[in-house]
């Protein structure tokens, strides 16, 4: 409803002066020669009983039509009674039928609201010839009851109302109506796939309707898996639902058991999704079935690990992994575990760890002929790189996951894929490509129903608002996405997005609504201990406390952060650390540490092409350099300016909030320094530099 084409059209009861409009219409439809009007006490009378229902007021005029009275004559209606209920009053209706049209209509209601004259007769012979049957259906239609939806290449009838259908339906009692079911399914069988449009759904449908529990299991499981497949994400849950129900086989119980819970998950319903994967361990378990219970296992820690239950996702992997070894012959079982396994590293910041399990199921799964998985492997892979700013690798990495996902059609996958290599794109500068793969990923994702995926695209374009200057949609995104989050139960998830809401308010110069978003992420991170958004909360706090004049504060929070990402070897994050405490060691008035500082994280960000963070280390060392006041460096610091200003606009890139005071500080004492034509000529020769030129200026300088 969010969505800028949807428009809500809400269907309310007809009042008096529409009703009598309708009622005046289609009487001049149905008496085309008449030129007398229709008493208003009819109208009134009709309108009170059908209660707004457009409906009910046609069928009510077909039931004085099939009474043959004059409703011009109001003398002729005194003493009417007319049903009290639309369902009676239809039901009058088909009581009128002669007995041949009466079959008719409750045969056909068992194929649908529409139904094919050959499926009628092909799978109710009893009817008679076809002669037979169409005088009837001409009769019906004649009556508004199935008129005639379609003539060639074959005649195809339609209920005229769903409630026309559904009478006729329930008039059925149960021991008729489930035979005919199978009857028809029996029929669509023999005709073959090839000759039937939704074969599968529709004989799911009709057997599921019937007494032959085997064939609705058959064709039960057959839709939902076609539907999963596909991601008809509700249909493949009722098909599975339903299903269950039938199941006596332990083994196939846990199989529908866990693949209902993959579809559960996918959509965002965590609790229900464990439930089922809880159900199939707890049968496996009563079965002593090895393989069914290192699937269940490996199911649940899976989810644990969505849900930033990194510690319980862990111990459930290994327990897994203990199950599937012995079970030689389930090898991609072993290779599955190992990557979630890699993942779940990946969280806790313990990238050697990650990288080592990733690549163990890589070559598993390449050995093994599985594309999904070593898809999936070189997707977690190029994360891995991306943490330690490995970036080429991890570029790689992400294409050929991609190039996998789309030769097998994997449409989760290639919405995560698309969204990953955004994100290298954002971290490189390249805000266009960013936001294009982000808006594809978002695309594909709500087309499938990816609900965890959808807060993930939300909380990135919401960046890209944000940069952009856009902060109420930037709000607005984050607010998105962490409602998602907080359905679901995903508390790394709701981390991300409050932490995308702290630096929303910390743009927006409201400092201490950003300081409480970052504390909560701090806490949450804390408790999952998950260590790559541990540091990104200690920053968001330091910038804070930088802003504020609190230099002691930022000093310590951005030297724990610093400490954690060496740990971890973030190098990117490393890099950020050190301008971060570059820029308070400036503050402080510390010039001789804040140049060491500035300097390696130069070193490390143009090792790596991080240019978005070059520009904000080059304001800083343009800072140090005015300080100093040598000759001329004025007009260079100036140049320079231009530059970062320039390079920035270039790369859709806004500084963040304690870069871009301290450039907004500079810009204003060079304008008071100069003259409004040396300022102007000096910004002319930045703007036409380059960062690595502005680079090699200041290092010479």
């Amino acid at each position: 409803t969010t969505l800028p084409y949807f428009t809500l059209l809400p269907l309310t009861e007809l009042s008096p002066p529409e009703a009598a409009q309708l009622l005046v219409s289609r009487l001049a439809h149905l008496n085309p020669q008449e030129s007398r009007q229709p008493p208003p006490t009819l109208l009134e009378h009709l309108a009170e009983r059908a209660q707004g229902n457009p409906f009910y007021l046609e069928e009510l005029l077909n039931y004085l039509h099939d009474q043959g009275l004059d409703p011009y004559d109001m003398q002729g209606l005194e003493s009417l009674e007319l049903p009290t209920s639309l369902h009676s009053l239809i039901l009058s209706r088909i009581d009128r039928l002669t007995e041949a049209q009466k079959v008719t209509l409750k045969v056909a209601s068992i194929i649908g609201r529409l139904f094919r004259l050959t499926w009628l007769l092909g799978y109710y012979p009893a009817l008679g010839e076809m002669s037979t049957v169409r005088r009837d259906l001409d009769a019906l239609s004649r009556l508004d009851l199935t008129p005639l939806e379609q003539l060639e290449p074959e005649p195809i009838y339609l209920f005229k109302h769903i409630i026309t259908r559904e009478v006729a339906y329930e008039s059925l009692p149960y021991a008729t109506r489930a035979p005919l079911h199978e009857q028809l399914a029996a029929f669509l069988e023999a005709q073959g796939s090839a000759a039937v449009e939704g074969y599968v759904d529709l004989l799911a449908y009709h057997y599921a309707h019937s007494e032959n529990r085997a064939k609705s299991r058959e064709y039960l499981r057959q839709a939902g898996e076609a539907a999963q497949a596909n991601y008809a994400n509700s249909a493949a849950q009722v098909y599975y639902e339903r299903l269950l129900s039938l199941l006596e086989e332990i083994r196939t119980q846990v199989e529908i058991h866990l693949r209902l819970g993959a579809v559960l998950e996918l959509v965002g319903e965590w609790a229900a999704a464990e439930h089922h994967y809880q159900s199939a361990l707890a049968l496996a378990t009563s079965a002593s079935d090895a393989e069914a219970q290192a699937q269940s296992v490996q199911a649940l820690g899976k989810l644990y690990g969505q849900r930033g239950q990194y510690e319980e996702a862990q111990a459930r992997l290994l327990q897994a992994l203990a199950q599937w070894e012995p079970l030689a012959e389930e090898a991609r079982g072993v290779s599955q575990t190992l990557a979630e396994l890699g993942v779940v590293a990946w969280h806790l910041g313990n990238y050697e760890t990650a990288r080592d399990y990733l690549e163990q199921s890589c070559t598993r799964c390449q050995a093994q002929g599985d594309q999904p998985g070593v898809a999936y492997a070189l997707f977690h892979l190029a994360s891995v790189e991306i943490g330690q700013g490995n970036y080429a690798s991890a570029q790689t990495h992400a294409e050929e996951s991609l190039a996998l996902r789309q030769g097998i059609g994997d449409k989760q996958g290639i919405a995560a894929s698309l969204n990953l290599l955004g994100g290298l794109a954002w971290n490189q500068a390249d805000k266009k490509r960013a936001q294009t793969r982000w808006e594809e990923s978002l695309a594909l994702r709500r087309a499938i129903g990816d609900k965890a995926g959808i807060a993930s695209s939300l909380h990135n374009l919401g960046l890209v608002a944000m940069f952009q200057g856009e902060y109420s949609v930037a709000r607005t995104r984050g607010e998105e996405s962490l409602e998602l989050r907080r359905e679901m139960g995903d508390k790394a998830g709701r981390a991300h997005a409050l932490h995308n809401l702290g630096l929303v308010a910390l743009f927006e110069g409201q400092y201490e609504a950003a300081q409480a978003r970052f504390e909560q992420t701090l806490v949450l991170r804390q408790e999952m201990g998950e260590k790559r958004g541990i540091v990104d909360s200690l920053n968001g706090l330091g910038d804070v406390a930088t802003l504020l004049g609190q230099y002691e504060v930022a000093q310590a929070r951005f030297e724990e952060s610093l400490a954690l990402r060496r740990e971890i070897g973030d190098k990117a994050g490393i890099a950020t650390s050190l301008s971060n405490l570059g820029l308070v060691a400036y503050r402080r008035g510390d010039s001789e540490s804040a140049g060491l500082y500035y300097r390696e994280s130069l070193a490390m960000a143009q090792a790596f092409g991080e240019n978005a963070l070059v520009a904000t280390i080059l304001v800083g060392l343009t800072a140090l350099m005015m300080n100093e006041g040598a000759p001329g460096s004025a007009h260079l610091a100036l140049r320079l300016l231009a530059t970062v200003e320039t390079q920035c606009t270039a790369m859709g890139q806004k500084l963040y909030p304690l870069s871009q005071t301290l450039f907004d500080e500079m810009l204003a004492a060079s304008r008071a320094s100069f003259s409004e034509t040396v300022f102007a000529s000096t910004w002319a020769e930045g703007q036409a530099m380059t960062l690595d030129e502005a680079v090699a200026h200041v290092i010479h300088s």
